[in-house]
């Protein structure tokens, strides 16, 4: 009897020092995420699933240092899909103001991202003016099979 009580005592008292210890790693998790949201949406035929990251993460006018991080994950997963050929288009109004193949020298061949994710540089480009940019991430082939042209869209807030 007496050793029951202690069974039980011991037992709450692990699960409440093992809580407080979680505690505060979940909520900070919570916290990152939420301070941090990459854009995620399905292509147009639903192939795959595109998360978009800008890095910084709040891109500003006039800065030349922006970066896009993006990833092919499998439908519904968090499974990164390999040998995606890709493009990545920024559009202000409607106008295309970048398209990252036009940095390769071959605009017309697209970008490779061999591991499922790739970080692609705003070479000579920079945001002139804050307010809403259409990103826009067409999927021409995966895994070395070309497959009819499938989109991502995003909207992008530029910053002052």
């Amino acid at each position: 009897m007496i050793w029951s009580r202690y069974a039980l005592i011991l037992t709450v008292l692990s699960i409440l020092v093992g809580y407080s210890f979680c505690t505060p790693y979940w909520l900070y998790a919570q916290k990152f995420i939420a301070n941090k949201s990459p854009l995620l949406n399905a292509t147009s035929g639903l192939s795959l699933d595109v998360l978009l990251e800008s890095i910084p993460f709040s891109v500003k006018t006039n800065d030349n240092s922006a970066k896009f991080k993006v990833s092919f994950l499998k439908p519904g997963t968090s499974t990164l899909q390999e040998h995606v050929d890709f493009n990545l288009r920024i559009y202000d109004n409607n106008s295309r103001v970048f398209q990252a193949t036009n940095s390769t020298g071959q605009p017309e061949v697209p970008l490779h991202a061999t591991e499922g994710e790739m970080t692609v540089p705003m070479l000579n480009y920079k945001f002139n003016q804050s307010g809403q940019y259409r990103i826009e991430i067409p999927i021409y082939g995966i895994l070395f099979n070309p497959i009819r042209p499938e989109i991502a869209n995003f909207t992008l807030n530029v910053l002052d």
